[in-house]
């Protein structure tokens, strides 16, 4: 049975239908400039409904987007809990102190002694993995955040662009300025998100892709944080323009 690739659905679902949002509002408004061009009637219809398509685009686009960051999350929590915790276990209790606390324990011959041992030392582990879990998780809500507020803004953008062009559908008024400010602004840098997200999926892939094979999980897990910041930091710098 095919592996189920979110990636490509959310790629697929991103870019050609805001492309063809915007290419059609680009190509409406150039139109309805002509000195030449004739309105039909039912042309400012036609526009408040895709108005009204625009908003359940943006819902059904966003589910997207937060069903596809909970599959990232599900696979690193995948390679925390079958690649990360059995290594870190390993060392915890290879460590020299702590085998002789255990020799000691069991040399005692106590079953007082095991539980009061093994009861001191699972918060400790559990501490630990669940505070590399979370150093593991929060750049992917993070960058979450920050797609979703892209995708957002895109949307508001596109929104607007339709009101003006429903506007001027309706009115056919002279709306030039307008028509170069939205124009302008309409530029959207598709590529930039597209690999925003490959990037990420990159990561994710790389970190639970060594499965069965020889590796360093501490430095596979580092590797992994560096370059989510490395990411995070970039497409936070870009929201901010």
């Amino acid at each position: 049975m095919p592996h189920y690739r979110p990636r490509r659905a959310f790629h697929e679902a991103r870019t050609p239908t805001t492309r063809f949002v915007f290419l059609a509002f680009i190509g409406l408004l150039a139109l309805g400039m002509s000195a030449c061009a004739s309105i039909p009637a039912q042309a400012p219809e036609l526009s408040s409904e895709l108005g009204s398509r625009l908003q359940a685009l943006e819902s059904a686009h966003l589910a997207l987007l937060h069903h596809y960051m909970d599959e990232r999350r599900a696979r690193v929590n995948e390679f925390v809990n079958h690649e990360w915790t059995p290594t870190f276990t390993r060392e915890f209790f290879s460590d020299p102190e702590m085998q002789a606390a255990w020799s000691q324990v069991v040399q005692s011959g106590s079953e007082e002694d095991r539980s009061g041992y093994l009861l001191n030392v699972a918060p400790a582990l559990m501490e630990e993995i669940s505070a590399k879990r979370n150093a593991m998780l929060l750049p992917l809500y993070e960058i979450e955040r920050q797609l979703e507020q892209r995708l957002r803004e895109d949307y508001t953008q596109a929104k607007a662009i339709n009101t003006a062009l429903t506007s001027f559908l309706s009115s056919a008024a002279e709306v030039e300025q307008t028509r170069q400010d939205y124009l302008a602004r309409a530029e959207v840098n598709e590529g930039a998100l597209r690999d925003f997200v490959a990037d990420m999926d990159s990561t994710v892939n790389d970190l639970v892709g060594k499965k069965g094979q020889a590796f360093d999980a501490y430095q596979t897990t580092q590797d992994y944080l560096v370059k989510m910041k490395e990411i995070l930091e970039k497409l936070q710098s870009q929201n901010a323009d």
